[in-house]
């Protein structure tokens, strides 16, 4: 009775500790497989994490290009409108202190006279037509004789000179229009011709005077 009780105990026992070791088993299997799973997604989480500051800094990276790039153009936008204003002044100036001596009658008519027979030269046409402003009307009627004559010795042709009924507008500084063609061709020489003409010869060298060599300049203007 005994053996048999010790047999039913020893059992008892080998079953408890089979069940114990199994349950140990599927614990450790559990957490290890928890444990892989775990980390499983952390990493995925950490990569996730990464990827996303990674996007962020390159998207950064690009505003601050853009940035840079904005700010460099804004700023070269304002030197050379401050260039230009500076420009616009001097010749401006200029254009004050030349109407100051278009005041001397006498200098004037010698003017219009030579910015006549040039726009006549330039032109050569046997009749023309010639626009002034309405202050220089009569000195231009009274010029015109000796103007043809000027032309004569000059390429021995004569030309017919009608004063146009339309005068230059009062802004102008002074100076000559000359038709030709019945009004296809046109020669413009005015004082505000050439200083347009002088300004856009004069800029490039101005900016290289006042403002220095411009280090990504290949070709002048």
């Amino acid at each position: 009775m005994d053996d048999v009780q010790r047999q039913i105990n020893h059992m008892i026992a080998f079953i408890e500790q089979e069940v114990i070791e199994k349950v140990e088993e599927i614990q450790s299997k559990a957490e290890e497989e928890y444990n892989i799973e775990k980390g499983s997604i952390i990493q995925k989480q950490r990569l996730k994490i990464i990827e996303f500051y990674n996007k962020k800094e390159k998207q950064l990276q690009v505003l601050k290009k853009v940035q840079n790039s904005h700010m460099k153009n804004t700023a070269r936008l304002q030197v050379l409108n401050s260039r230009e204003e500076f420009l616009n002044k001097v010749f401006d100036e200029l254009k004050e202190k030349l109407s100051k001596k278009i005041e001397n009658e006498m200098q004037y008519e010698t003017i219009l006279e030579k910015f006549t027979l040039q726009a006549l030269l330039s032109i050569l046409e046997k009749h023309v037509t010639i626009k002034v402003k309405q202050k220089d009307r009569e000195q231009m009627k009274a010029l015109i004789p000796k103007i043809q004559k000027l032309y004569k010795e000059k390429i021995d042709c004569n030309v017919t000179i009608n004063l146009d009924d339309n005068n230059l507008g009062e802004k102008c500084l002074g100076g000559v229009e000359v038709y030709g063609l019945k009004g296809r061709l046109k020669i413009t020489n005015t004082f505000d011709a050439k200083i347009q003409m002088l300004k856009e010869k004069a800029l490039p060298y101005m900016r290289l005077i006042l403002f220095g060599d411009n280090p990504n300049r290949r070709f002048f203007d």
